[in-house]
């Protein structure tokens, strides 16, 4: 019975793998747009006295600095989404392979469940 539990387990703690790493990336791309805001803050007084339009710079260090944080995270929703979609993806062709070991359970259930195999050597 020790071996059932481990897939749940595994599942939880790699639930909870999942949800500390968007949190250090959600912490860490808030340090850089904090990083960049501090940087224009300092340099936006020594760019103002230049005879150039230099201003600028600093702001567009921060608009740059947060449009990098929203595309990586955006990337990593993506990544997350696709690595949910290949776990069950992954369950729903392992849940084909037992039933074509159980085969068919009731006597009715023959054809459907010839078409169910059929239907997963397609998808293969």
């Amino acid at each position: 019975m020790p071996h059932e539990d481990k897939p749940a387990g595994h599942q939880a703690q790699t639930g909870q793998l999942d949800k500390e790493e968007i949190r250090l990336w959600r912490l860490a791309l808030w340090f850089l747009v904090l990083l960049a805001i501090g940087f224009a803050a300092l340099a936006w007084e020594r760019l103002q006295n230049l005879p150039y339009h230099l201003g600028l710079v600093a702001l567009g260090l921060v608009a740059v600095a947060v449009l990098f944080a929203v595309y990586v995270y955006g990337r990593r929703r993506q990544v997350s989404e696709l690595r949910n979609l290949l776990g069950r993806v992954g369950k729903a062709r392992q849940g084909g392979a037992l039933r074509r070991a159980a085969g068919p359970t009731q006597p009715g259930a023959g054809p459907l469940a010839a078409q169910l195999q059929r239907a997963d050597r397609c998808v293969r």
